[in-house]
């Protein structure tokens, strides 16, 4: 799981660190790559984070994620849909940008890829990730998920909604 973060720190949150190891995913991270990063550059690391993680790890290339929170959440949603035959699939927390699909070539590549989007009845970013799940149905991808956490602001998730996120994106839960 490849993340963009938009603060100067890459570091997963403590709490989730159990998820991960239930799943078998590995956490990559890029330090000094927040939001004041020009967005080409968060891209080259996220695709090169792939590259080296391959080089250390027998990695299960169908299970290669692109992830981010708020600002980097929205690199990520974009990024994901120019690199599918890459990134399997995302997972958007308090953030996501509805990318230009219609014009992809790899659309068919995209459909089959999985995506959660994260969001709270408090988040700012509430509605474009409303917004940007719906384009992804209109869109026809099926293999894509809506969480909207009640009571939850513009931050990361707790550890269950996590692992519900996860397990989705992994494929060990049922599909919408």
């Amino acid at each position: 799981l490849v993340y963009i973060s938009p603060t100067r720190s890459g570091a997963m949150p403590k709490e989730w660190r159990s998820v991960m190891d239930e799943h078998n995913i590995i956490w990559i991270g890029a330090d000094q790559s927040g939001n004041r990063t020009r967005v080409p550059r968060r891209v080259l690391l996220s695709l090169l984070a792939v590259d080296r993680a391959q080089l250390d790890y027998a990695i299960d290339e169908q299970r290669d994620f692109l992830s981010g929170f708020s600002g980097g959440a929205r690199v990520a949603s974009m990024a994901v849909m120019d690199h599918p035959r890459l990134f399997k699939g995302g997972l958007f927390f308090c953030g996501a940008d509805l990318w230009d699909l219609a014009s992809s070539p790899d659309m068919d590549i995209i459909r089959n890829n999985r995506y959660v989007l994260i969001t709270g009845t408090s988040d700012q970013a509430l509605e474009p990730v409303k917004r940007t799940y719906r384009g992804y149905r209109k869109a026809g991808i099926d293999d894509a998920k809506l969480m909207i956490v009640r009571n939850m602001g513009h931050n990361t998730p707790r550890r269950s909604d996590f692992a519900k996120a996860i397990a989705f994106l992994t494929d060990t839960a049922p599909s919408n």
